[in-house]
């Protein structure tokens, strides 16, 4: 389990290229050696011994630090929970085709159509119904944001329920990314499969 873990944080991160490095230097270099720009300054990809342990949701974030990219810590109760399903979904998306490609390599097709069954939006809401009991108390009142949700454009292809449903699951996970609980994250969303027999 803590390998396939590994291997999903992996793919879920990025790493900004150099232009003038080679790329066999690229494959020696440890993950802890990497750079990246981050508001001028360069910082090392893994974490400094030194740097500000990450506050919790509610809790008064340091004004200097950053996250990847210079993008500000920012309070998480402040975005809508339209903007965090958008970010949910791709999170969701890349998860499933991860698990998706790990089955084995096939024609790109086939993985397309594999993935699809399970990010539709009836998929979404079974694996939803199924892990919502485990939620703790904050993890509910984020997906309860997603479901109370005004989309201006609801699915015409899903019955409402549905995409309310997966628009509160994608609401969660972007909830535990943005609070660094990918490992929760990754666990909700193998319970919910697992229970709902998608996998």
């Amino acid at each position: 389990m803590e390998e396939s873990l590994n291997r999903k944080r992996e793919v879920l991160s990025v790493r900004q290229e150099k232009p003038d490095e080679k790329p066999d230097a690229k494959r020696n270099e440890k993950p802890e050696d990497s750079l990246y720009q981050n508001g001028g300054k360069e910082v090392s990809a893994g974490r400094p011994e030194d740097a500000p342990e990450k506050k919790g949701p509610g809790e008064e974030q340091d004004p200097d630090s950053f996250r990847p990219f210079g993008v500000r810590d920012t309070d998480i109760r402040s975005y809508s929970p339209l903007a965090l399903a958008f970010l949910g979904d791709g999170i969701y998306s890349a998860v499933i085709r991860t698990l998706v490609v790990e089955k084995g390599n096939r024609q790109a097709a086939k993985l397309h159509r594999e993935a699809s069954v399970l990010v539709c939006a009836e998929a979404q809401a079974k694996v939803g119904d199924a892990i919502f009991s485990d939620l703790t108390e904050e993890e509910a009142a984020a997906y309860r944001r997603g479901l109370n949700s005004h989309p201006s454009h609801p699915s015409r292809s899903a019955d409402i329920h549905d995409y309310m449903k997966a628009t509160a699951l994608e609401t969660l996970v972007a909830w535990l990314y943005l609070t660094d609980q990918e490992e929760r994250m990754l666990g909700l969303i193998n319970d919910g499969l697992t229970k709902t027999k998608l996998i």
